[in-house]
């Protein structure tokens, strides 16, 4: 019965005992007889030879001789030296291989390691081999909380103070359709607070509002981020205001900037000097670029008539404005935007007998904005923000008000960049030695947008008034944030809500909420560790009586996120040629048996064949390889 070597192969996890202890640049191999080898499988006791340089584990066959024009390295035996017998077969395992291309035999005397050192000279590749790519990358995003602080006094012209009811804002920047900031930049503008207040009992409206300006400026936002450029939208965060007197009261509470970071990157791309011996190991990233900044500014002018049943205005208590998106499309070279401003005027009236009342009235403004656009521009990929540039209403007449001011529309366009990398490389005919150049890019996996809603319940105690006359409301989103999950984006938010309300008696009171905002968008792309970046403005907002001593509360978001992925673009640099070692083997054929972490590539790159060789040759698809798979390597 024959018995083949091959019947009894190491495995890629052997023994320590009987691993070499030596990489394998330095093994060396010895003549043994077939008969030995077939004893040696069938557990016969003939020992296997040991290598020269002793301690060689492995089953071997004949190594090879030197490649015609390579002279042998002195350290070789005699009869090694002068054997003239071409290549042949060697059985290898995974244990003893990936050793550095510089890697010293331990055995070395420090005469030949300097001598062998000096012999390595590197031969720099052509700088051809090299492009480089300039991309403006998302690098961060982030909210600074500006704090503010102010003690206002009340106007000469108007009532004593009683009471304070709520305070809500607005940001009026003082550049609204500034795109882009710098680290140098600050933010600057005007806080607009109105303040609502019970007055004195010889007024004659149960409720007045001062208007309030309090100037900020700060350009601490961006002190902790890395980028060089920033996006920002600025919002009130909480706004509160607490009497001090009848005629001094203090404002106080946070303003929000949430702020993009943008990044100027250069990678330096490999390209591989226009070498066919030169095996590349390729893959892509992705990384978004921002392509295009715009900004547009629209005026408005819109009549809004008052309803039968409402007094006829006689002066403007204050106003909101809430800016909202309903749709985008790139047409023609043209960047089509809709949106709607949803207005609500609470105002001081007289009905039809001359007595004074309360109206309150809302409104939505539809607009459309046209940019055009000279990049080729995913939709799905605009950052578009909204400000307000000087709104307000004024009494037309006694039947109607006019919207009249400005907004304007900053737009950021990126694109998705698929950018070739090189993680590792090798040469069949010469040894080579590189850098890895690693940084990380950003990508924006998926964009969604979509609407939230939320209900709720609102219990009056029993010790409190019960409202009889329901006025106005105010809605503020003060937390939201995103969860990426797989498949889909999670938000989850909280809206502060204040209505303002008058009981049986005609005296004002003020009712607090706080609607929680959940739901889920779906996004296909995502993953747990991508970052949801929110935006999101309020939609819809209305209130009504349940009974006495309930309210409903509604609201709707509209939202919009774009998951940002983290990426690693990694290459090849510094890439250089290494004369090999003169006792450096050839190998023309092995059997290898693949351990627990090898792949095709890690197997082409040590033999210096290539993938589709290995794969074709031992009939593979996958770059994976199970432990134990035994393969045939031909050269």
């Amino acid at each position: 019965m024959n018995i083949s070597p091959y019947d009894n192969l190491p495995t890629g996890d052997k023994d320590p005992k009987q691993e070499n202890p030596q990489q394998a640049e330095d093994l060396q191999y010895v003549d043994v007889p077939l008969d030995e080898l077939a004893a040696e499988a069938s557990d016969e006791a003939v020992p296997p030879r040991q290598s020269a340089e002793e301690g060689a584990g492995e089953i071997t066959l004949p190594e090879v001789s030197p490649q015609q024009g390579e002279e042998s390295s002195d350290n070789e035996p005699a009869a090694q030296k002068d054997d003239p017998r071409p290549e042949e077969n060697i059985v290898e395992n995974s244990a003893a291989k990936k050793a550095p291309v510089k890697r010293e035999s331990p055995e070395a005397s420090p005469s030949q390691a300097k001598n062998r050192e000096a012999s390595n000279i590197s031969v720099f590749a052509p700088s051809s081999g090299y492009s480089k790519l300039s991309l403006r990358n998302i690098a961060d995003t982030g909210e600074y909380l500006l704090p503010f602080e102010e003690t206002l006094l009340v106007p000469d012209t108007m009532p004593d103070m009683e009471k304070v009811l709520f305070a809500e804002g607005s940001v009026l920047l003082s550049q609204p359709a500034k795109a882009s900031y710098r680290k140098t930049d600050s933010i600057s503008g005007e806080l607009i607070i109105y303040t609502v207040y019970k007055p004195g009992s010889d007024a004659t409206s149960p409720v007045d509002v001062i208007r309030s300006a309090v100037a900020f400026n700060t350009d601490k936002c961006w002190d902790t981020s890395e980028s060089d450029t920033f996006r920002a939208t600025v919002s009130v965060k909480s706004v509160s205001a607490e009497m001090l007197n009848e005629r001094k009261f203090t404002v106080k509470g946070t303003i929000s900037i949430h702020y993009t970071g943008v990044s100027q990157k250069e990678l330096t791309l490999f390209n591989g000097a226009n070498d066919n011996d030169l095996i590349r190991r390729t893959d892509s990233v992705k990384a978004a670029n921002l392509i295009f900044e715009a900004d547009e500014t629209t005026e408005i002018s819109q009549e809004i008539d008052i309803r039968e049943d409402q007094p006829a205005p006689v002066k403007i208590l204050k106003e909101r404005f809430d800016i909202v998106e309903n749709h985008r499309q790139i047409t023609s070279g043209k960047l089509v935007i809709n949106g709607t401003i949803i207005s609500e005027i609470l105002y001081l009236g007289q009905d039809e007998d001359g007595d004074t009342e309360l109206g309150c009235l809302k409104n939505k403004t539809d607009f459309t904005q046209f940019i055009i656009i000279d990049k080729d521009v995913d939709a799905d990929l605009l950052y578009i923000s909204f400000t307000d540039d000087g709104l307000k209403t004024i009494i037309e007449s006694q039947n109607r008000f006019q919207l009249q001011g400005k907004i304007t529309s900053v737009i950021c366009g990126y694109e998705n960049m698929e950018i070739p990398i090189v993680s590792d490389v090798y040469h069949r005919k010469q040894d080579i030695d590189f850098d890895i150049s690693c940084q990380p890019v950003s990508c924006l996996e998926g964009t969604v947008c979509g609407e939230i809603s939320s209900r709720e319940i609102v219990n009056i105690e029993e010790e409190d008034s019960r409202p009889e006359t329901l006025l106005c409301g105010s809605g503020r989103l003060t937390e939201i944030q995103g969860t990426a999950e797989r498949g889909k984006v999670t938000i989850d938010g909280m809206i502060a809500v204040k209505i303002l309300a008058l009981d049986a008696e005609g005296q004002p009171l003020v009712i607090d909420s706080q609607v929680p905002l959940r739901g889920a968008l779906e996004m296909a792309g995502t993953s747990e560790e991508s970052t949801a970046d929110v935006s999101a403005a309020l939609k819809e907002f209305w209130f009504d009586s349940i009974n006495p001593r309930q309210l409903e509360i509604n609201v709707s978001v509209s939202i919009e996120v774009r998951a940002i992925g983290q990426e690693n673009f990694t290459t090849v640099d510094n890439l250089r040629f290494i004369e090999p070692s003169s006792t450096r083997k050839h190998i023309s054929m092995a059997l290898y048996v693949a351990g627990r972490e090898d792949t095709l590539w890690d197997v082409a790159k040590r033999y210096k064949t290539d993938v589709e060789t290995l794969s074709r040759l031992n009939g593979i698809d996958s770059d994976h390889l199970s432990e134990g798979t035994k393969l045939l390597i031909m050269r």
